[in-house]
This record gives C-alpha cells, sequence and structure tokens, in this order.
C-alpha cells in the first residue's frame, strides 16, 4: 500500500505537465490506459464473440457490445461496457486513474465492479467481482496498441426462480489479461479487443470475449 501511494503521489508531476500531449494523442483512444480527455466521450458498438473452456469442453457464442468512457475531472475518467446475448451480460462498470500522461504513452490504474448476470424465462441470477486493474498503451496520431490486467475477486451471488430466491457469499480470485489495438481519428476510430477470465481454481476454467467494434 505504501509503495501503491508513493506511485500516485510521483505520478502527479507527470499527469500535470503532460496533460496538453494528452488532450491531442489520446482523447480518441477508447482503451488508453491514462483514460479519455477531460470533458470528451467515447461511445462504442462491437460484435462479440464469447468463448467458454470449462471441464475438459468448451464452445462460443455471439453477442453484441457496448461500451462508454467519459473524462472526469483531473486524471480520473468513468468506464461502462455490457456484452450481452439477452440471457447472458457480462457488465463492468468502473473507473479510471492516470498515472503517466505523454503523447506517445499511458498507464493507468483501473477499480471498478464486475458483474455476470444470467436472466431466463424460469429464472435468473448473478455473481459480483471487484476488479482492479492496470492498463499500458503506446499510440501514435492514429493508432493505440494497449496491453492490461486486472483482477477480478468475485465475493457474492444470487439466484431466482419462480418460487424461491437464494443469496450466497465466498469467494473466487480470477484473473483477466486484455489487448485492444484501435486505428482511427477524432470521428471514428475501429478496434479488436480480446479478454481472458481465467478462474483460479482446480482445472480449467476460462470466460473469454473477442470484440470487433467502433467508437466514436
Amino acid at each position: 500500500m505504501t509503495a501503491l501511494l508513493s506511485l500516485l503521489l510521483l505520478s502527479q508531476p507527470l499527469v500535470a505537465t503532460e496533460a496538453q500531449g494528452r488532450d491531442r494523442d489520446s482523447r480518441y483512444f477508447l482503451f488508453s490506459g491514462d483514460g479519455v480527455a477531460e470533458g470528451e466521450g467515447r461511445f462504442a458498438f462491437e460484435l462479440d464473440a464469447v468463448v467458454v473452456v470449462a471441464g475438459g469442453g468448451g464452445g462460443a457464442l455471439p453477442a453484441l457490445g457496448f461500451r462508454y468512457a467519459r473524462g472526469l475531472s483531473g486524471p480520473l475518467d468513468l468506464r461502462l461496457s455490457l456484452v450481452t446475448l439477452g440471457v447472458y451480460n457480462d457488465v463492468d462498470l468502473g473507473v479510471g486513474y492516470a498515472l503517466v500522461r505523454t503523447p506517445s504513452f499511458g498507464l493507468g490504474l483501473r477499480a471498478g465492479v464486475t458483474s455476470v448476470l444470467i436472466v431466463g424465462s424460469e429464472g435468473g441470477g448473478g455473481v459480483f467481482a471487484a476488479t482492479p486493474g492496470l492498463v499500458a498503451t503506446l499510440r501514435g496520431s492514429v493508432v493505440a496498441f494497449s496491453v492490461g490486467a486486472d483482477v477480478p475477486m468475485f465475493f457474492n451471488g444470487f439466484v431466482v426462480t419462480p418460487s424461491e430466491s437464494a443469496a450466497g457469499t465466498g469467494f473466487a480470485a480470477s484473473v483477466r489479461p486484455n489487448v485492444a489495438l484501435e486505428l482511427g481519428g477524432d470521428s471514428a476510430a475501429f478496434y479488436i479487443r480480446g479478454d481472458a477470465t481465467i478462474f483460479l481454481v482446480e482445472g480449467l476454467a476460462l470466460l473469454g470475449h473477442v470484440a470487433l467494434g467502433v467508437h466514436f
């Protein structure tokens, strides 16, 4: 914790002195480690493949995805994403904190809540996780490459049926590496992005997404 506080304090001069570089070169990149520029908003629409691997088997299903990011005051920005099949819904809500902002490089922390919700005619359920993470970006004027990882820590869940409802608590750790490539400019940018939630349990359990999208 002491090391993290020291890093945040040391990052303040970079945030302050490189703000103009960040506004010019990162304001139009949705996944940039140092976030969307203050006052800017980006909306994205994507086609997803949801990949599930568990118990020696697996498969993939098509889905739709929506994302929104908005630059808040100073180094903060707000982030929301939804990947949905209708029955299956993967939701992330959180904030980013810029550590380093330069014209060619961005680094930032992420913190939020991840939920997976299942909704059907006979009921549904869901699980929730606290999700800290880190993202780094290399960029030029029209291209950006971002790589990062977060650590979803699932701690609660619920099930609802026509006859009963139940909630449970527990703990399941996971790690979710992610990578994104963006091409475009101020009006619109295309991207390809992938992530994989690897659950730290006995045997292989993985939930992944591969997406092609556009943001504007």
